[in-house]
């Protein structure tokens, strides 16, 4: 484990992935399931000072399996993580998963399709133009690399409501677990591969969903 906070303090692009020791996996679990006990308490407080709650997951067992322990992984380490090695077979698969997930919401009816059109195009530049992207990505690794954890916290505001201009700003306390995975599965994804990353992610939902 201490490798993963020495790796947190400056994080750089390895040239390949390292052998996965199941040993450190298994830590490393144990040690993000710690602490999100000890943010969920800090959560739990804030819920109750700002009048803010979670949204209940209604879903039965087959759709837990499928969307929370399958799909979910799968989708969100392409989104948030694939690209943290950048090459243009990974843009491609990211581009492929943005398209799907267009054709979804646009037979849903759904506007998040808007979303993932924008991103479809800002990708596809970035493919046109890798090689200056990949200097601009190895020069500001870091930032890209703690954006991404940030970045994969900060979306799971959405599973509360009752948020106001005035407990917006309490928010971030409320997804403290989820920042904490996305610096862990970062890590994973760099130095161990994106099976890996997709694999501790399922694990982590198979404790919480199926609790």
């Amino acid at each position: 484990m201490n490798n993963f906070f020495l790796f947190i303090k400056n994080p750089i692009c390895p040239n390949r992935f390292i052998k996965m020791n199941w040993v450190d996996f298994f830590q490393m679990l144990f040690i993000f399931l710690a602490f999100a006990i000890f943010f969920g308490v800090i959560g739990a407080i804030t819920l109750k000072l700002t009048g803010i709650s979670r949204i209940p997951l209604d879903l039965n067992l087959y759709k837990k399996i499928l969307f929370g322990i399958i799909l979910a992984p799968i989708y969100e380490e392409v989104l948030m993580r694939l690209l943290l090695v950048f090459s243009k077979r990974n843009i491609a698969i990211f581009i492929s998963c943005c398209t799907l997930l267009l054709i979804y919401f646009c037979l849903k009816s759904s506007p998040k399709f808007l979303v993932f059109s924008v991103l479809i195009i800002a990708i596809s530049i970035l493919y046109l133009y890798h090689n200056q992207c990949f200097a601009f990505i190895n020069n500001h690794y870091k930032q890209i690399f703690y954006l991404s954890a940030v970045l994969f916290g900060l979306i799971h505001i959405f599973n509360f409501t009752g948020i106001t201009g005035y407990n917006l700003i309490f928010t971030p306390l409320l997804v403290l677990p989820q920042i904490f995975m996305g610096f862990i599965l970062a890590y994973i994804r760099v130095n161990y591969g994106f099976k890996y990353g997709v694999l501790f992610h399922a694990t982590v939902n198979i404790s919480i969903l199926l609790a």
